[in-house]
């Protein structure tokens, strides 16, 4: 269980990869980065 919560905690290149590959326009790629980050980093902090 907590190999899961590991992996969902750490920050995934791949999924800046997909997006990286995605159709969607530059902007848009932006904003799911940004998303993503923010998540990250509010899961972390609920975390510890």
């Amino acid at each position: 269980m907590h190999e899961v919560i590991e992996t969902f905690a750490s920050e995934q290149s791949k999924v800046y990869e997909l997006i990286e590959h995605s159709f969607l326009d530059e902007k848009v790629k932006r904003m799911y980065k940004q998303s993503y980050q923010e998540r990250l980093h509010r899961f972390q902090r609920s975390d510890n």
